[in-house]
């Protein structure tokens, strides 16, 4: 009875050690069970999260689609504006040049034509000359071959009129002489003075500010930004997107002036319908400034080197241009830094 009994405990130890062991297994089970659970409904989680970013990526993607149509076409409607504006300006300057031109081929016919008058008057005066002269010898002849004595005073007499007109003749072509030379000096020494009676008239005016490339001052006041290069600009968030410019365009502050970049004269003042454009001559040389609110110049003006022009609008942003007669240059290479 005693081994029965002890055999029973040792097998109900045994029947208990197999139950810890199947519970133990059955938690480890059920503990791979639930993190298999954890996991799958983790990747469930995970991806519908994919499949929420990849839709809103899609999203995304059609409305920068849709925003890049826009900007492209409000870019597009841009260039065409300033195409425009372009146009006009060049249009403007080659009738600046043609005046120009006009006025060069005025001034040489005037200069011809003094020329002429000028020979003129000395082949006149060398006539004279030569005609008082004549006189003169056929008088002295005739005094000399006088047969009566009556004759030869007669003939004497005449020789001294003749002498006293031929005098008188030299004395007047001498002076007239002396006044051509002096006109002569004058006219050298205005054309050395003024630059549009030379033969260049812009030659001075255009020598001096040639002269200042690098040194120019900005043509705008105050602080200032520049949001747009010359030539060729790729545009931020539009693929593909080129503006082209012919000028620089500067931002500044609130209350920001247009300012001239160097001494010459209004040439031009129009209106675009929203802005100002001035177009100032430094000899050959042409400065354009556009997008003005104001203006307070007016055409024909001669203006000064830092001279107000006139104020921004409410973008604070200007366009400046510079040419030499027709050829674009990058007025970043003649402002001064």
């Amino acid at each position: 009875i005693k081994e029965y009994a002890t055999y029973q405990r040792a097998q109900g130890e045994a029947v208990k050690q197999k139950q810890e062991q199947v519970e133990q297994k059955q938690q480890e089970v059920k503990a791979m069970l639930d993190e298999r659970t954890s996991l799958l409904a983790q990747g469930e989680r995970e991806q519908k999260s994919l499949e929420e970013q990849q839709t809103r990526k899609q999203e995304m993607a059609k409305e920068l689609e849709k925003q890049q149509k826009t900007v492209t076409a409000l870019i597009t409607k841009q260039q065409k504006e300033e195409q425009q504006l372009n146009a006009r300006i060049d249009k403007l300057i080659a009738e600046e040049i043609e005046r120009e031109k006009a006025r060069l081929a005025q001034e040489a016919k005037r200069k011809a034509e003094q020329q002429a008058r000028q020979e003129q008057q000395r082949k006149a005066r060398e006539k004279r000359l030569a005609d008082a002269k004549a006189r003169e010898e056929r008088a002295k002849a005739e005094a000399r071959n006088a047969k009566t004595a009556t004759e030869k005073n007669a003939a004497k007499q005449r020789a001294r009129q003749a002498e006293k007109e031929r005098k008188d003749v030299e004395h007047e072509v001498a002076e007239e002489r002396k006044a051509e030379e002096k006109s002569r000096r004058n006219a050298t020494a205005s054309n050395r003075d003024n630059a549009f009676s030379s033969a260049d008239p812009d030659a001075r005016l255009s020598g001096s500010f040639a002269s200042n490339k690098g040194r120019l001052p900005m043509p705008i006041t105050g602080d200032y930004q520049v949001v747009r290069g010359f030539g060729s600009n790729v545009v931020d968030g539009a693929k593909g997107v080129h503006l082209s410019s012919k000028g620089i365009y500067l931002k500044g502050q609130p209350g920001a002036k247009a300012r001239c970049v160097f001494d010459g004269e209004v040439s031009k003042i129009f209106a675009t319908g929203k802005s100002y454009i001035i177009m100032v001559r430094h000899g050959r040389y042409i400065s354009v400034y556009s997008d003005l609110a104001s203006v307070s110049v007016s055409a024909g003006q001669k203006v000064s080197t830092n001279q107000t022009l006139g104020t921004l609008g409410d973008t604070n942003i200007m366009q400046f241009q510079l040419r030499n007669w027709t050829e674009l240059l990058n007025p970043r290479s003649w402002l001064r830094r």
